[in-house]
């Protein structure tokens, strides 16, 4: 079965590649890439692509495995070249199944960030830190640079070196027993490996040019850390629960704040059903009274699309 499918690509690399006539487009197998919205007039109005490609697949999951692994080959090569933000992780996408009416939709937007109380118990906190010289100031700098971060792989290597900051005894040694009282025996062998052998541990092989793979999934590796050392601060340093772990979605930002779901959606007219119509009906008309899709509503699809 073949299968169309379009996400869009966050960026601020404006696309001026002209390719056999076409002004911002270009063709890169299996993908083409054009800007979002272009013309000669205003010239680029947004930041953002557009990228199309017709995938062999068995079902719409394999098409997305197999997009994303292409993709995902493509934008960091361009990542480089272009010397600018871009990304499409977090953005929309579309995939419909060839002379099927229904698509799935992904669908991600930005959203406005939530934030949290400083409370009395925060500022009692904060004066037991500032008069604590346990901690090193290194701490504190590399753990703000934690919480300010946007994206998994850094934040996760900056908290480990914060936690190394932490646990350092002496140049490039570190409290093998404290990091485990910190993280506990598996988080601490799964992130820093063992006394014995440190080049398992997941932040070795970051730091060494080994990036994330199959067997690193399945665990937020940052939301573990964040509540482990929140803990470790409350027991052993604050010695009272000042620090709340319950917090849903901790270490808050102004970017990169993000809502979204997965529906399958159809066309009501006779438009073909594209990326670009399904979301400029949602920003025009709020998905609670499109004009020209629909929800469709079948639990079948999931299993046979």
């Amino acid at each position: 079965m073949r299968y169309r499918i379009e996400p869009k690509i966050e960026t601020r690399a404006s696309n001026a590649v002209i390719d056999d006539g076409s002004i911002a487009k270009f063709a890169i197998a299996p993908f083409t890439l054009s800007h979002w919205d272009f013309d000669i007039s205003r010239g680029w109005a947004s930041n953002a692509w557009l990228a199309e490609a017709s995938i062999d697949a068995d079902n719409f999951k394999a098409a997305f495995q197999a997009f994303r692994r292409n993709l995902g080959r493509i934008v960091p090569r361009i990542s480089l070249i272009s010397q600018v933000y871009i990304d499409f992780f977090f953005q929309p996408l579309l995939i419909v199944k060839d002379d099927h009416k229904v698509g799935f939709l992904r669908y991600i937007a930005k959203r406005k960030a939530t934030g949290l109380m400083f409370v009395n118990d925060h500022r009692e906190a904060l004066d037991r830190l500032l008069a604590d010289t346990s901690i090193p100031e290194e701490f504190y700098y590399y753990w703000n640079d934690v919480v300010n971060a946007i994206g998994y792989t850094p934040k996760l290597l900056l908290m480990c070196s914060a936690i190394e900051s932490l646990t350092r005894t002496g140049r490039r040694k570190k409290d093998w027993v404290k990091l485990e009282q910190i993280l506990g025996r598996e988080l601490k062998e799964e992130l820093f490996g063992t006394k014995e052998n440190p080049s398992t541990g997941l932040r070795h092989r970051l730091t060494h040019g080994e990036y994330l793979g199959p067997g690193d999934s399945g665990k937020n590796y940052v939301e573990l850390v964040h509540k482990r050392v929140l803990s470790y601060f409350n027991e052993h340093v604050l010695k009272a629960t000042l620090l709340e772990l319950g917090i849903v979605a901790p270490q808050r930002h102004f970017w990169g704040t993000v809502e979204g779901a997965d529906w399958f959606i159809r066309r009501t007219d006779q438009h073909e059903l594209t990326l670009r119509g399904v979301l400029a009906d949602f920003e025009t008309n709020g998905m609670d009274h499109l004009k020209a899709h629909e929800f469709v509503h079948d639990g079948s699809l999931d299993a046979v699309y």
